[in-house]
C-alpha cells in the first residue's frame, strides 16, 4: 500500500440516529481505524445501544477526533453562557454548485433507486468503458 490519501468529509449531520450510516463515512475517513470493521462497530452502537448514555459518550469521543462542530450558540450574537462567540468561526455560506450527470452515474443512481443489480452491472461496464475512451478523446 502506498500513502494515506487525504481526506476532508463534509457533512450537514454525521450521526441521523443511524449508526449503519455513519460506520461507512468514518470507514472511508480511517479505513483501517476502529470503525473500519462494520460488524464490531454495529455489535457495540448499533440497535439504539448508542442512544445508552455510557455508549453515546463513547461514540461522541470517538466522532471527537473527526469532528469540526459548530453550533448555533457559537454563531450568534452570543453564545448560551453570554459571552462573544470565538472569532474564528465565521457565517456560514452556502454554495450550490448544480453538475450533470455522467451516463454510468445516472445508471447507477437509477439502479440503486430500483435496487436493480442488473443496472448497476451495466452502469459499472459504462463507467469502465468511458475510463477507457477518455484518453483516445483527449489526444484528438
Amino acid at each position: 500500500g502506498g500513502q494515506p490519501v487525504p481526506t476532508v468529509l463534509l457533512t450537514g449531520t454525521p450521526v441521523q440516529n443511524n449508526p449503519e450510516e455513519l460506520q461507512p463515512l468514518l470507514r472511508l475517513m480511517h479505513p483501517k481505524g476502529p470503525c473500519a470493521d462494520r460488524e464490531a462497530f454495529l455489535l457495540r452502537y448499533g440497535n439504539g445501544q448508542w442512544r445508552e448514555p455510557k455508549c453515546a459518550s463513547a461514540l461522541a469521543e470517538l466522532l471527537g477526533a473527526y469532528t469540526l462542530r459548530r453550533t448555533k450558540a457559537m454563531l450568534g450574537t452570543l453564545t448560551e453562557a453570554g459571552e462573544a462567540p470565538p472569532p474564528a468561526l465565521a457565517i456560514r455560506t452556502e454554495t450550490v454548485v448544480w453538475v450533470e450527470l455522467s451516463v454510468p452515474q445516472r445508471l447507477a443512481y437509477r439502479a440503486l433507486l430500483e435496487r436493480s443489480a442488473e443496472l448497476l452491472h451495466m452502469a459499472a461496464q459504462a463507467s469502465h468503458r468511458q475510463k477507457r475512451e477518455k484518453p483516445t478523446q483527449q489526444r484528438e
